[in-house]
């Protein structure tokens, strides 16, 4: 991908968090229809940790890297998926539909595919910005944007073969979706589905495609 295209993913961030700090609160319910006589999990100034837990697949990105001094070769990693993801998300209410902080994620994963195991770890950590779109007095739906930097290990093992390879980091860009059921003003709990696209030269695609359970807690 282009440092161009990268910029104009940039540009794309930050404009969906600007536009939305240039809307008020009285003209989004307005908006909504909905009332403002409860207690709301998003009243601006709270601030909010979201520990997740999930499953993680990746989606058809493609790991390039070198081998001895050959030329550059790649290998898809669609083919990997696996159950386990960790991770929390940070907030801070700067408005009562718009939280701004930061997420960390870990997944580990392992596939058997014919006579091959692939194993692969990542790491993700970056800003991110969430715009609130749905809050009723039961439910809360979000959307997600942010920069993240990647940090995978890939390795393959063919019999007695195998081969590992170890990328330096890349960047990506964020997107995703969240739904939460409140039990109380404080605690909600949901899923959500992050996407992430890898704009490295080594790594590059829809690096991460997951879905994880949340747990929402406004302090």
């Amino acid at each position: 991908m282009t440092k161009r295209k990268f910029s104009a993913l940039v540009a794309a961030t930050i404009a969906l968090a600007t536009g939305w700090l240039g809307m008020t609160d009285q003209a989004q319910a307005q908006r909504r229809g909905e009332s403002t006589s409860y207690e709301s999990p998003t009243s601006s100034g709270k601030h909010v940790l979201t520990p997740a837990i999930g499953f993680f697949g990746s989606g058809p990105a493609t790991l390039t890297y070198r081998v001895g001094n050959n030329a550059s070769e790649s290998a898809a990693i669609n083919n990997l998926s696996g159950i386990f993801g960790i991770g929390g998300d940070y907030e801070y209410m700067v408005k009562s539909d718009l939280g701004i902080g930061g997420m960390f994620r870990y997944y580990a994963t392992e596939d058997s595919v014919a006579s091959s195991t692939y194993k692969t770890s990542t790491v993700l950590l970056g800003p991110i910005a969430r715009a609130y779109l749905i809050n009723t007095q039961s439910w809360l739906g979000a959307v997600t944007t942010g920069l993240t930097t990647i940090n995978m290990s890939y390795k393959e093992t063919n019999g007695g073969s195998t081969s590992d390879w170890n990328p330096s980091m890349h960047f990506g860009w964020i997107m995703g979706w969240s739904v939460f059921y409140k039990f109380n003003s404080q605690m909600a709990l949901g899923i959500e589905n992050m996407r992430v696209l890898a704009v490295g030269d080594k790594i590059n695609g829809w690096a991460v495609d997951d879905f994880m359970f949340k747990f929402r807690i406004a302090l």
